[in-house]
């Protein structure tokens, strides 16, 4: 499609010089002519509105690609969701520059005088629906729409809330635009947890409205609220509907993905398999593509699941998926753990735990699905620290958030005495062991402490030797300087009499930032 961006200002000024040439200029918007209306309509769309429109996407994009979330657990179907159940720290967000601009459209151009009346028009339905209106910019309504949408994405849901039933009550002789609205205070309602009041505001909704004009944002609306109200079985057609309709490709990815979970939770394979490949299809990035790619060898394990699961094991060795490796042990531990192979299942979480680069939701889920093969076995002392890790990790919104907190805390408490029971135990069975027992078992003791030792100053020597090299590939590349390799050429001085600052030497300077890249 071709670019028409560049138009817009030539548009705006050709609206002004239209104007000028109708005479309106000097008309301020209490004369409500055919002449100020156009220039008023006009100008909002293609001057400020096109601004604010334009601020709004760039904030959207930008939330969407620096979103990080974990694909392992369910996602949001927005990703505002996550900041729902946070207390703003300040006001405003990345959207407060939409925000500036639809009021200043608001403020400059709206029209509320009524127009001039005809003779005999209360005859005439259109004329009378005219007169009924209360704004009589048509396209303000946009400016409008574009500040309670910036507000929603700024998680300001309640002031939001209060734009769009302003909104629906200034254009209450408008359906579509007073519909759309009330859709939009649905979305606000779901996101604070009103889900009562959402429900009541969707009554009111005339259903064959939305499903033809606004269809995408009614099936949004309805599948966000059962999804927060945790009917997740009647959200997937309305999620269908919903991503088939979204515009942003990056979010349609996103919105797909989450209907494949939802589809794996119902135990519909085939369909979940369709729904992940659609994420594929819209070229995704790389988290997203990856995780989807998981969840379908997942749903093929059903029927090979341990070839699945070395097949994963393989995957986590290639440096290509050094910093996913959480999510790689953590679903082969899944696949284990449906077999019944809890011995492999524990190996692949471990792994998981300590391989993972970003310490993220996958790593919190590696520790849970640990613990609760622990608290199952009864070895609360090795529950307890991956309930503590997990609980310092996991995001609030998730289901499994104030259980593994009350655990963590438990077993807090627990391990205390736990531990004490646990020595005063080992000790006095050590004095009850004859005595050439009781030695063999302290040398053992003694053996293992000095095997530690050696191997942590091995270790050690290890990283001296590493670093010597580096010193001595440093020095064989010029990055210090050697009186045989630099003769002829002019040498730093190390330490002057002059007393000569360091950055006021440009070599010095450029040798040390190249030491310091290297390193």
């Amino acid at each position: 499609m071709r670019n028409h961006s560049s138009l817009y200002p030539l548009l705006s000024r050709l609206a002004i010089l239209t104007a000028a040439a109708l005479g309106i200029l000097s008309c301020s918007t209490s004369k409500n002519t055919a002449g100020s209306r156009f220039y008023h309509n006009f100008t909002t769309r293609y001057n400020v509105f096109y601004n604010g429109d334009k601020a709004y996407n760039d904030a959207y994009v930008g939330m969407l690609q620096n979103h990080t979330e974990g694909y392992s657990e369910e996602i949001f179907l927005d990703p505002i969701t996550a900041q729902s159940g946070q207390e703003k720290a300040k006001t405003g967000g990345a959207f407060d520059g939409a925000i500036i601009k639809g009021r200043k459209a608001i403020q400059l151009h709206s029209i509320r005088t009524k127009p001039e009346r005809k003779q005999g028009w209360q005859n005439d339905p259109k004329a009378v629906a005219f007169q009924n209106k209360r704004e009589y910019n048509t396209f303000l309504h946009n400016a409008w729409m574009l500040v309670g949408k910036s507000q929603f994405y700024n998680a300001d849901f309640l002031q939001a809330q209060a734009t769009f039933s302003y909104i629906a009550r200034l254009y209450s002789n408008e359906p579509a635009i007073r519909d759309e609205a009330r859709l939009w205070q649905v979305r606000c309602y779901s996101e604070m947890g009103w889900l009562h009041e959402g429900q009541r505001l969707l009554e009111r909704i005339p259903k064959d409205q939305p499903h033809t004009v606004r269809r995408g944002l009614y099936s949004k609306a309805v599948a966000e609220r059962f999804i927060l109200a945790g009917e997740k079985s009647a959200a997937i057609p309305y999620l269908r509907q919903a991503a088939a309709k979204e515009k942003n490709r990056h979010q349609r990815a996103r919105m797909y993905y989450l209907l494949g979970q939802l589809l794996q939770d119902e135990e519909r394979q085939d369909e979940a398999r369709k729904a992940y490949t659609k994420v594929l299809g819209a070229t995704p990035p790389f988290a997203l593509d990856f995780a989807a790619r998981l969840r379908k060898m997942e749903l093929d394990s059903k029927k090979n699941p341990r070839s699945v699961a070395n097949q994963l094991e393989r995957m986590a060795k290639r440096s290509k998926y050094q910093d996913v490796q959480d999510q790689i042990f953590f679903s082969a531990g899944n696949i284990f753990m449906s077999i019944s192979d809890t011995t492999s299942a524990i190996k692949s979480f471990l792994a998981g735990i300590e391989k993972s680069t970003t310490r993220g939701t996958d790593y919190a889920l590696c520790q849970i699905r640990l613990g609760d093969i622990y608290m199952q076995r009864r070895q609360y002392l090795l529950a307890q620290p991956c309930f503590s890790a997990a609980a310092g990790t996991l995001n609030r919104l998730n289901p499994d958030y104030k259980r593994v907190t009350e655990l963590s805390s438990q077993l807090d408490e627990l391990v205390g005495h736990a531990r004490i029971v646990h020595d005063q135990d080992s000790l006095l069975t050590l004095a009850a062991m004859p005595e050439e027992q009781r030695l063999a078992v302290i040398d053992s003791v003694i053996k293992a402490y000095i095997e530690a030792e050696k191997k942590l100053k091995d270790e050690e020597e290890i990283e001296k030797l590493i670093q010597n090299q580096e010193a001595f590939n440093a020095e064989s590349d010029g990055l210090i300087n050697h009186p045989t390799q630099n003769q002829g050429m002019p040498q730093a001085p190390q330490q002057t009499g002059s007393g000569e600052f360091y950055f006021y030497n440009p070599l010095l300077i450029a040798q040390g930032k190249t030491a310091f890249e290297r390193k």
